[in-house]
């Protein structure tokens, strides 16, 4: 999800980016030596279920509508 937002286009590349960024590492508290291949992320990737994506937008968005307004959330989102 991190990467869906701060991205344009996602790719295996991009999220290899992201993971071994200091940024990353930080907001999650990953130690810096922590590293992730591309085929590494495609394996996880092909095992997650996609209900898994739909349960993380419903708990993102109950999680905003509690600290913003609708149309605040409809400008975030768009």
């Amino acid at each position: 999800m991190f990467c869906i937002f701060n991205n344009e286009k996602l790719s295996q590349r991009t999220l290899e980016d992201a993971f071994n960024s200091s940024g990353f590492k930080a907001l999650f508290g990953l130690s810096k030596e922590e590293k992730i291949q591309r085929s590494s992320i495609l394996e996880r990737l092909s095992n997650l279920d996609a209900h898994y994506f739909k349960e993380i937008y419903e708990q993102m968005y109950t999680r905003f509508s509690e600290l913003y307004l609708k149309s605040e959330i409809e400008n975030i989102i768009s």
